[in-house]
């Protein structure tokens, strides 16, 4: 048996942030063993003991019975969809709430000409791509410090799309649920988006009204800036603060309507300053392919937004 590298750890409890509450629900243990693999390839055969709280797997080792606890992130994503079958068959023993797994989506735009994200880190990863390229980012999320942002590069994402198709509503919705870690977190919703405002109410969720500056993580859980960004250094500096102390951040904006706003876009874009260290960058470039959009469903904000919404035909 091959150990993980840097993945695995015995009996302490290891809070996980970038999995930022990937499976969160207490289970019994599975009845037969499994290899699972991390991403570098590394091997391990165990049996799933528990799924816990923080993001972290409890399995028993098949060669010496001791107990690991691996953060479910840094599994492969078919290790990753095991576990997620697994919560939905163990629903019936008192699961709640059930953990959906997806298979990928199309979405189609009319008239939108989306921006470009770029990744890079172990904590983003993708939500939306060009379906012309898996390559062409154009929804992602991740975390940063004790907080959790999610990005899409055309505001129309938090505006009128989420009106016009359910499948975008359904993608946005379940993106500040991951994001709140909640069924129905509080939303501050910033800038004139009549159709954000009402996909939020529709599901419940609670709007607060408040300033950028005032915001904190016990008085908003999700903030949505929809779209230009155009903000002060104090406003810049107040959101930072709010993520890194615990909120969470989705930005819908079109990064290249702007490109010829800044002479170093990547470091004075106010997008790429509020996501800096996250390892989400917005690039001053528009997609012409990026009419025909895939939703990635093989990722947490699918696998684990509580409440989750069943996907829309």
């Amino acid at each position: 048996m091959v150990f993980f590298r840097a993945g695995i750890y015995r009996v302490a409890r290891f809070s996980l942030a970038a999995a930022g509450g990937f499976l969160s629900l207490p289970l019994l243990a599975s009845d037969s063993p499994r290899t699972f693999f991390n991403k570098e390839g590394k091997q391990i055969e165990a049996q799933v003991v528990d799924v816990l709280p923080d993001s972290i797997v409890e399995v028993r080792g098949v060669a010496d019975g001791t107990l690991y606890q691996i953060p479910i992130l840094e599994l492969s994503l078919e290790d990753q969809q095991f576990l997620a079958d697994f919560v939905r068959m163990k629903e019936g023993g008192g699961a709640s709430p059930p953990v959906l797994f997806f298979p990928d989506r199309l979405l189609s735009l009319e008239t939108a000409i989306v921006g470009s994200l770029t990744l890079e880190g172990d904590h983003a990863f993708p939500l939306v791509s060009s379906e012309a390229s898996s390559n062409d980012t154009v929804g992602a999320a991740s975390l940063l410090k004790r907080g959790r942002v999610a990005a899409f590069s055309h505001s129309t994402f938090t505006a009128d799309l989420v009106e016009k198709s359910p499948v975008a509503r359904d993608l946005v919705l379940n993106t500040v649920r991951w994001l709140g870690d909640k069924r129905s977190p509080k939303v501050l919703l910033h800038g004139r988006s009549k159709g954000m405002a009402i996909a939020l109410r529709e599901a419940g969720f609670e709007l607060v009204s408040a300033t950028l500056e005032e915001i904190t993580p016990e008085t908003c859980d999700v903030v949505v800036l929809s779209g230009a960004l155009v903000f002060p250094d104090s406003t810049i500096s107040a959101l930072r603060h709010y993520v890194e102390e615990g909120g969470s951040l989705l930005a819908g904006t079109t990064p290249w309507a702007t490109q010829n706003k800044y002479a170093n876009f990547a470091e004075e874009f106010p997008g790429n300053r509020i996501f800096s260290d996250s390892g989400i960058s917005f690039l001053p470039r528009s997609l012409r392919d990026g009419k025909s959009l895939r939703i990635l469903e093989s990722n947490p904000v699918v696998v684990s937004a509580p409440g989750i919404t069943e996907p829309s035909q």
